[in-house]
């Protein structure tokens, strides 16, 4: 039996263009169903139930395990044209709901992934993601990377808010299966949202084989350890020398982006340190304490102010991502004020130390004796 395709003709759908009108009533299914209805586990018309937990930040309401899984779409083919609507991108007003005339932008973060039915394969399909005026769109094939830019809606200041894009898949002898790919929610306002699976189902599957599909999905995009540079599945010095390499070159790679501010730039080193392996600037050995043993190793490797160009690295004392160790790189220690504290998540239960209270006199008597280098810090009672 063919599926039944209905549209929900709201007041968003006299906004849209007319020409694009019959299209959307010949491809658009709101939500319909092949089997049994995946509304009865996610629900069209469930929004992505976004909040603002502090000034900055949208979050996903529910945080599931994993990369949490958006809802779902169904892809129906109404005459070789396979199509399908969201189940609603938008927020929930929570207690400190979005401001009214926020602009909310949709970011795909993966290329497209797919599920047979048993196993994740490559496919050549591609999905076609059309914002909700259609002024704009997002092709999505396995080789995609990040796409930005999109305007997804405004935020009108309503409890629950929502706004449908169009998805079409190519070609029309694309398998059955599960397709998906990941995406965010961001604003120019407030800090994005985590990564979402964006999954629309193909074919007559049953819900419970429908949710194998998108663990699966889920799985094949969880990404390597972030600010694992050299992949072996530590973050080590050799990670955070990379970083600087490709700092040095204005690498235009986006897996350096690490604070994702769609820019590469020191920032993402200070981010590497002090939120990817939680520790401070000047912890020459990454143990996750800045101290004395950290000062003692980067003065036995004597690259102090050696007069060799470009030489040092983080474990020899360059904490500035200039290749030098000098006098940059203790100023920068010591104003991240991590001396003797301990590791991050001890200190993060006690006031944080500045300079002041650390009374660290960094008189750093340097005193030379050909290749010999003595530091002397004192602290005041």
């Amino acid at each position: 039996m063919k599926p039944q395709v209905t549209l929900n003709r709201d007041a968003s759908y006299a906004r849209i263009p007319f020409q694009m009108r019959h299209l959307l009533a010949m491809t658009t299914a709101v939500f319909c169903t092949i089997s049994a209805p995946i509304a009865a586990v996610y629900g069209h018309g469930l929004p992505i139930d976004l909040i603002v937990i502090d000034d900055t930040q949208l979050s996903p309401f529910s945080n599931n395990e994993g990369i949490p899984l958006f809802g779902a779409g169904e892809l129906v083919d109404t005459g070789g044209l396979i199509s399908s609507s969201t189940p609603g991108i938008g927020v929930t007003n929570a207690a400190n709901g979005l401001a009214t005339d926020t602009e909310l932008f949709l970011e795909v973060t993966t290329g497209l992934v797919y599920w047979d039915g048993s196993v994740v394969t490559p496919t050549t399909a591609e999905l076609s993601v059309f914002a909700p005026n259609f002024q704009s769109t997002y092709r999505v094939d396995s080789s995609s990377s990040r796409q930005t830019g999109m305007r997804w809606g405004t935020y009108t200041g309503a409890r629950f808010w929502e706004e449908d894009g169009l998805f079409t898949l190519r070609p029309s002898l694309a398998g059955t299966g599960v397709y998906g790919f990941g995406i965010r929610i961001t604003s120019p306002s407030y800090r994005g949202t985590e990564e979402f699976l964006l999954p629309f189902v193909y074919g007559n599957f049953a819900p419970d084989t429908q949710t194998l599909g998108f663990n699966a999905l889920r799985n094949a995009m969880i990404r390597p350890l972030a600010g694992d540079f050299d992949g072996n599945g530590e973050l080590n010095a050799e990670d955070i020398d990379l970083l600087v390499q490709a700092l040095a070159i204005g690498t235009p790679d986006t897996s350096f982006d690490l604070n994702r501010d769609n820019i590469v730039d020191i920032e993402d080193h200070r981010y590497w340190v002090e939120s990817i392996k939680s520790t401070y600037i000047g912890d020459a050995n990454l143990d996750g304490e800045f101290n004395s043993s950290d000062l003692i190793q980067v003065f036995q490797l004597a690259e102090y102010e050696d007069l060799i160009p470009e030489n040092s690295t983080w474990t020899t004392g360059d904490w500035t991502g200039d290749f030098e160790f000098d006098s940059t790189d203790f100023i920068a220690a010591f104003q991240g004020g991590g001396y003797e504290i301990g590791s991050r998540s001890i200190a993060a239960s006690v006031p944080e130390p500045n300079l002041s209270t650390l009374a660290l006199l960094f008189g750093f008597g340097v005193l030379r004796s050909g290749s010999v280098l003595r530091l002397t810090i004192s602290r005041t009672p």
